[in-house]
């Protein structure tokens, strides 16, 4: 009845919102006297529920719905917590079921929508770029969805650089991982507008998430170190890459990204082998992280390939045994 009642009005935003709060609602909802089993069962109850609305169709109704009343902030939100509420689920087939739903209902565009306009409400913000990365993942790189994500990067490092809200700079620094290296139009934008130095400063600011230093550190991993130099010195990219290592020391993300940017970063004209901490670089090759030692080992292959002499400073016999051994593995 909610459904059918907003296709016929779907040019009305006021309905559109409030029967996805109402639909968002009924999912924590059950009829004892229809089912008793379901009584005190809250959690089955919730599954039966989303099952009968992806029954009717749901996702590609509030999909379409969206699309069309784009410019409604508060509709939009409460469109996106409802596909978020229905994609949590435990079972992965179903959950990618759904995923495919919102792409073909035309979830990509929808999320390009809202993104490349200002952003008012902090969680429509967060909610949409979040999704469009899921979106871009179960697409298989779909080109057309990926041009539209990279048409958003201006006005999501805008949005950035004028709010300070940690689930903001948490979603944005994701949803720039996701799309800043693609091609090169994305790597203009991301020169163009500061993209870098943007995600170095949501880093430095947020230094204990650590959604935040993983995407920021494979962001500017992926890019090229002449773009990185462009706008950034090298002093703050080598910074805020060894904090994040020394905060978050067990994640093997942030490890091969703050070795793999050092690596790109010694070979650029403009960085001196003085400006590498090869004590940092050399303490990871006893990672038990292969992705982090095959980084941790090209860095300082390059390194001493500018500066025979840092050689000393690796230290300890294990270190350079294992360096070594990677260097004959590798001919």
């Amino acid at each position: 009845l909610l459904l059918s009642t907003l296709r016929d009005n779907s040019d009305v935003s006021g309905v559109f919102e409030w029967i996805t709060r109402a639909l968002y609602s009924l999912i924590y909802q059950f009829d004892g006297a229809i089912d008793e089993n379901l009584i005190g069962d809250e959690e089955v109850a919730m599954r039966k529920n989303m099952f009968a609305m992806d029954d009717v169709d749901t996702v590609t109704t509030i999909v379409h719905s969206m699309s069309t009343h784009s410019s409604d902030s508060i509709a939009q939100l409460w469109g996106l917590k409802l596909l978020w509420r229905l994609l949590d689920r435990e079972d992965e087939a179903v959950r990618r079921r759904i995923m495919r739903k919102i792409i073909a209902a035309g979830g990509g565009p929808t999320c390009a929508e809202i993104l490349s306009q200002q952003i008012v409400v902090d969680e429509l913000g967060a909610l949409s770029s979040i999704l469009f990365c899921n979106i871009l993942e179960a697409s298989d790189h779909d080109r057309e969805i990926y041009d539209l994500a990279v048409g958003c990067i201006g006005m999501v490092i805008r949005t950035m650089k004028n709010s300070y809200s940690e689930n903001i700079q948490e979603a944005f620094c994701c949803f720039l991982s996701a799309v800043s290296s693609h091609n090169e139009e994305s790597k203009r934008l991301m020169q163009e507008h500061r993209g870098c130095a943007v995600v170095i400063e949501a880093m430095e600011r947020h230094s204990g998430n650590l959604l935040i230093q993983e995407s920021g550190a494979w962001t500017l991993w992926s890019l090229p170190a002449e773009l990185l130099l462009e706008r950034c010195s090298v002093d703050d990219i080598v910074s805020v890459l060894d904090n994040a290592t020394r905060r978050h020391p067990n994640s093997s993300l942030i490890g091969a990204s703050f070795c793999g940017c050092l690596a790109n970063l010694i070979v650029t004209p403009q960085v001196h082998a003085s400006d590498i901490p090869v004590g940092r670089v050399s303490h990871l090759l006893l990672s038990s992280e292969d992705s982090v030692v095959e980084q941790a080992c090209r860095a300082i292959s390059n390194l001493l390939s500018v500066d025979s002499s840092r050689v000393k400073q690796i230290g300890s016999a294990e270190k350079l045994s294992k360096l070594i051994s990677a260097f004959a593995s590798s001919q």
